[in-house]
């Protein structure tokens, strides 16, 4: 898919997993904007069961979803400007 809008923006470490055994399910992708900043973007959950199941785990646990955000901030080349969506 191509868009004018975006045209000039670099996208990289792109991840995404599912793992229904472990009920996990994580989606980001680094956003290179101008003016030396990045937007590290996370995808919500699905409306598939997977999904139902980590927003269910989110409400009395830590979910495995939630670790694979936090290493991927843990990742990220902070020496640029942050934003997180």
């Amino acid at each position: 898919m191509y868009s004018i809008r975006y045209k000039d923006l670099l996208i990289s470490n792109v991840v995404s997993k599912t793992n229904d055994y472990k009920e996990e399910q994580f989606m980001a992708m680094t956003i290179h904007l101008p003016k030396n900043y990045l937007y590290l973007s996370f995808r919500g959950s699905t409306n598939e069961l997977i999904g139902w199941k980590v927003n269910l785990n989110m409400s009395f646990m830590t979910a495995f979803s939630q670790l694979d955000a936090l290493n991927y901030v843990n990742r990220a080349n902070i020496t640029k400007k942050l934003y997180l969506g």
